[in-house]
């Protein structure tokens, strides 16, 4: 039962640690981009509500603008008020000392086995224990997805006040051209400036048939006469405004995209280092002061790279449909991969627990039979420390081998003896001396 509830708090801290990195990794990111877009939108609004225009109002090529330039002036979004940050940062300060309670409950569970307590207290305390942290974690999850819609909002905001100060300052361009030069070509110069202004690789890649529409027209007004030109003037301006606007908004939102498929393949390699694995005979020795090793590492070493080829072919995969821009593909591929390794965490620390249980139930037999004088040679199965052990004992000519000592997937203790090596006239006493280690043969053998 002691194994049980180890391991059940063992993978309580493996799903902690694994919630805490992810949730304070990202919220760093979000935040990040929370308070930059702040500062953009801030700046915007600062910038276009200290535009002064007022002098071109009388000019009888500003009086269209007029009311557009006024409802733009009204209508800027200002910064995020910082409450909203402010209470995001409260209630994270909140759930870290959720956390911190349920490590000091884990701790005192773990006091208890130390002390022996009952067992079923302990299994019921850790499965509590296990349910609270879950609730927790759900609570972050949510604070994390607000703190996202925050991050969108803001970008929004950010957006939209960058896409007015732009068209009020090419408004306000405009105007001047037409009360300073009162000529086409200045008129046609702006439409060039504006056009070659648009990045030919982003439009080509996002917007290329509209692109080509805009490109097109700009050409024809190039070499349209005086008459056409301030004809077509104000629609082509608005056009290639409204065309620059939607394709930094579509640029924008694929890289968010692609940032973010980034940031979650970060955190899934991240992911290797999260656990505490060791070499199972310096966890023995020293618990969980051995040294680390990383998951991939742990299970490459002593699982038989259960899991490894598997996550090794996935990743390559991601990162290629990341390459590729296939971003829905790159999103259900990371979802199942971020749960297999999950998965992987959970299995690596059952087969810890399992190796070191191997190390433990062969050590008790060797010292049970080297009491009785016996010789010992302990060797791996096959050579692989999850198989168990296998244990010759030598007293002058009576010998006794423990040809498979493990711990099976069900937790339960497996010894085998062969029978032709066995002095019945002392194997009671040993026998005996197991059993009063908790020690129990389950089988013996016959020699083929």
């Amino acid at each position: 039962m002691n194994l049980k509830i180890n391991r059940l708090l063992s993978n309580v801290e493996s799903v902690r640690r694994l919630s805490d990195n992810n949730f304070e990794y990202i919220l760093r990111k979000y935040k990040a981009d929370v308070d930059e877009n702040q500062n953009t939108t801030k700046r915007a609004y600062q910038d276009i509500k200290a535009l002064k225009f007022i002098e071109y109002y009388q000019l009888q090529e500003a009086s269209d603008f007029k009311h557009k330039v006024k409802f733009l002036k009204e209508n800027m979004v200002p910064p995020i008020g910082s409450d909203k940050i402010n209470g995001f940062v409260v209630e994270i300060t909140q759930y870290n000392q959720k956390l911190q309670l349920l490590n000091e409950q884990a701790e005192q569970i773990r006091y208890s086995i130390r002390l022996e307590l009952s067992d079923n207290l302990g299994y019921s305390n850790a499965n509590k224990l296990v349910s609270n942290l879950r609730k927790v974690t759900t609570q972050k999850n949510e604070l994390l997805k607000r703190v996202n819609r925050l991050r969108y909002e803001s970008k929004e905001h950010a957006l939209f006040n960058i896409s007015c100060y732009e068209y009020v300052l090419a408004v306000i361009t405009q105007i001047k051209i037409l009360d300073e030069q009162k000529n086409v070509k200045n008129v046609k110069e702006f439409i060039h400036k504006s056009f070659s202004e648009i990045r030919l690789d982003v439009a080509n890649k996002f917007m290329p048939d509209e692109y080509n529409h805009i490109k097109s027209a700009a050409s024809r007004f190039a070499f349209a006469s005086d008459l056409e030109a301030k004809k077509q003037f104000e629609d082509i301006k608005v056009n290639i405004a409204v065309f620059k606007i939607k394709l930094k908004e579509v640029e924008s939102a694929y890289l968010m995209e692609k940032e973010l498929c980034q940031e979650k393949i970060k955190y899934i390699e991240n992911m290797f280092s999260l656990g505490k694995f060791y070499n199972p005979t310096d966890y023995l020795k020293l618990g969980e002061n051995a040294p680390n090793i990383y998951l991939i590492k742990f299970l490459e070493t002593y699982c038989k790279n259960a899991y490894v080829n598997k996550i090794g072919y996935s990743l390559g995969k991601l990162k290629k449909l990341v390459v590729t821009e296939q971003f829905i593909a790159a999103n259900k591929e990371i979802s199942w991969l971020t749960n297999y390794i999950e998965e992987a965490i959970s299995f690596a620390n059952f087969e810890q627990e399992r190796i070191a249980k191997n190390i433990r139930l062969a050590i008790g037999i060797r010292d049970v039979m080297r009491a009785f004088g016996y010789e010992t040679s302990t060797m791996t199965i096959d050579g692989d420390r999850s198989n168990g052990y296998n244990l010759v004992c030598v007293k002058d000519e009576d010998v006794v081998e423990f040809v498979k000592i493990y711990v099976d997937k069900d937790d339960n203790p497996v010894v085998e003896v062969i029978e032709d090596t066995i002095n019945f006239n002392t194997w009671i006493s040993i026998a005996d001396a197991l059993m009063e280690q908790h020690i129990f043969v389950e089988e013996i053998i016959e020699e083929q």
